[in-house]
């Protein structure tokens, strides 16, 4: 079996960050058909991703496919919030550090 040292995670939700902490360049997602997404910062859109990076069966399915034991995995970086502060981007890193435990347990 193999591992995977560097592979990213996403929630399938998340509350408005903008709404939580003022300011209009926060991270997002929009859900686009089954299984797919678009990662978004503010109204623009970032990138599409699949549920894989939010579906732990899933994943793990892709990895029993793969022969992948173990996988190290962190949030996309995008979703850190650093780039808006201090304040703001330590309460985004907590929101989605819980998600990673929720994740992986």
């Amino acid at each position: 079996m193999n591992s995977d040292m560097h592979t990213h995670f996403v929630p399938k939700s998340w509350p408005d960050l903008g709404a939580r902490f003022g300011g209009d360049d926060w991270p997002g997602i929009r859900h686009t058909e089954p299984g797919k997404a678009m990662l978004t910062v503010g109204s623009r859109d970032f990138r599409p991703v699949h549920s894989a990076l939010w579906d732990a069966a899933e994943r793990i399915e892709a990895m029993d496919r793969d022969g992948v034991a173990v996988q190290v995995m962190c949030a996309t970086p995008f979703l850190s919030g650093c780039q808006l502060g201090c304040e703001p981007g330590s309460g985004c890193a907590e929101l989605f550090h819980a998600f990673a435990l929720e994740h992986c347990v």
